[in-house]
């Protein structure tokens, strides 16, 4: 059969290829893949090294980092480590890590610059008293045991760390130099075809990689899409994700019943308040990628479909 060469076959074509190439790091756990990086599209590289450029320069005081990290009086201890290789490296963490500077303030907490043998993560603190309700509390504990159970992916940000302390939960990351693609759809408008192909093609590996493990997402949207420093997408905020147990013929239409995510983006089921399951995480890639090649709001063109 001649293949098309429509911008729906290459998008296709392209994410076939990255979930093809998926393998198991080790055979001691199939949770850690590992996925081929090619390199992303020469304009959305220039775009995205500018973004880590001016964040690295923003944060290279050395002088910052060389000061001595405030000491934790207060007893903190780590979340339900798996492991004793886990329990040791959340122990190190919380010990040695100093921050530098505040990344980002939202209504649940703050990210923070934070160095760690020599190295610079971001570091997702979490205000308890934010977490005000049973549901808020089970969001921010899936984040942590979603991030772990999908730990390997390279399109999926990398939690290193995980501890609670009196007033707040932390969760240590790598850090996404190349920032939010909701800004950089800010100030581009909109993405060429190739540019939109690539990035929806690595964000259908990382729900692929998901689905496997069943999770169910719940809130693709551009502020939940970061870059790393080369260019390639990393899908991050797993706080509205849900690991399911239920049967894998029956995960993409069942298992979740929560009216959650952001309504732009949330597939008809949910609205409609039906059961529904991993499969409304391609209705909202769909929506994320009309609007990524339009620069339309995804509100303004719902209703066509």
């Amino acid at each position: 059969m001649k293949q098309s060469n429509s911008w729906l076959s290459g998008l296709w074509r392209a994410a076939d290829m990255a979930s093809r190439s998926a393998s198991p790091a080790s055979a001691d756990d199939e949770r850690h893949a590992v996925v081929s990086n090619p390199p992303s599209p020469t304009q959305l590289t220039g775009l995205v090294a500018a973004e880590a450029k001016s964040h690295r320069r923003q944060h290279s005081d050395q002088s910052r980092f060389s000061r001595p990290a405030k000491k934790n009086v207060r007893r903190a201890r780590v979340v339900e480590p798996e492991t004793d290789e886990e329990y040791t490296a959340s122990e190190d963490w919380r010990r040695d890590c100093r921050s530098v500077a505040v990344l980002g303030q939202g209504s649940f907490g703050r990210v923070h610059l934070v160095t760690f043998q020599g190295g610079k993560f971001a570091l997702k603190s979490v205000a308890v008293a934010s977490l005000t309700t049973p549901k808020k509390r089970e969001h921010a504990r899936s984040e942590r045991v979603a991030l772990a159970l999908l730990r390997g992916h390279p399109n999926i940000l990398r939690m290193h760390a995980a501890w609670t302390a009196p007033g707040a939960l932390h969760l240590a990351t790598e850090c996404a130099w190349g920032g939010e693609l909701f800004r950089h759809l800010q100030r581009r408008k909109r993405f060429a075809a190739a540019e939109t192909r690539f990035i929806i093609a690595e964000l259908a590996a990382a729900l692929v990689h998901a689905h496997k493990h069943k999770v169910a997402y719940r809130d693709v949207k551009p502020e939940n899409v970061l870059f790393g420093g080369t260019g390639h997408v990393l899908l991050a905020d797993f706080g509205l994700s849900k690991i399911v147990s239920i049967d894998e013929k029956d995960f993409p239409t069942k298992g979740c019943i929560s009216l959650c995510g952001t309504p732009e983006y949330m597939a008809p089921e949910v609205l409609d308040r039906a059961p529904y399951g991993g499969s409304v995480d391609w209705w909202a890639l769909g929506m994320l990628s009309a609007e990524l090649l339009t620069g339309a709001d995804s509100a303004s063109f719902s209703h066509v479909f």
